[in-house]
C-alpha cells in the first residue's frame, strides 16, 4: 500500500492510482472561496437594494439605470466566477479520484466542458440574484 495505506482500484483494469485523497483534506480551502464569493455577490444585492431605495428617495433617477445594475452584477460575477474557480482547483482531483468520468444527464463530458457548464451555472445563479435586487 501507498502512504496513507489506501489505494484505489478501477475494476478490471490494471491502472491503480498510488493513493487515494481525501476531499475533507481540501474541502475548509473550498469553502473559504465559497463563503469570500457567497458574501461579495449578497452584499451586492444588498446595497444594489438600499441604493436603489435611497436613491429613489432622494429623486436620484440615475439608481433605476439599466447600466447600475450592470455594472454591479459584472462585478459579483467576475468576483463568483473567480472564487468558484479556485475552489474546484481545491477539490476536483480528489473529486475525480471517486468520480473517474464527467457525466450530466447521462452523456460523459470532457473536464473543459464540464468546466464551463459548472462556471455558467454559477453566472446564472448571479445573473438571478443581481436582477431580483
Amino acid at each position: 500500500h501507498g502512504e496513507g495505506g489506501k489505494h484505489f482500484d478501477m475494476g478490471n483494469t490494471q491502472d491503480t492510482l498510488p493513493y487515494m485523497m481525501d476531499l475533507d483534506w481540501f474541502a475548509s480551502e473550498a469553502y473559504s472561496w465559497t463563503m469570500k464569493s457567497a458574501v461579495v455577490v449578497w452584499t451586492c444585492a444588498v446595497l444594489t437594494v438600499l441604493l436603489r431605495w435611497r436613491g429613489s428617495a432622494l429623486g436620484w433617477d440615475w439608481v433605476n439605470n439599466p447600466v447600475v445594475l450592470a455594472v454591479v452584477t459584472g462585478i459579483a460575477s467576475t468576483f463568483a466566477l473567480y472564487a468558484d474557480f479556485q475552489a474546484m482547483k481545491w477539490c476536483i482531483v480528489p473529486w475525480l479520484q471517486k468520480v473517474r468520468k464527467l457525466v450530466i444527464m447521462l452523456c460523459p463530458l470532457p473536464f473543459r466542458l464540464f468546466l464551463l457548464v459548472q462556471l455558467l451555472g454559477t453566472f446564472l445563479q448571479v445573473l438571478t440574484i443581481q436582477n431580483n435586487a
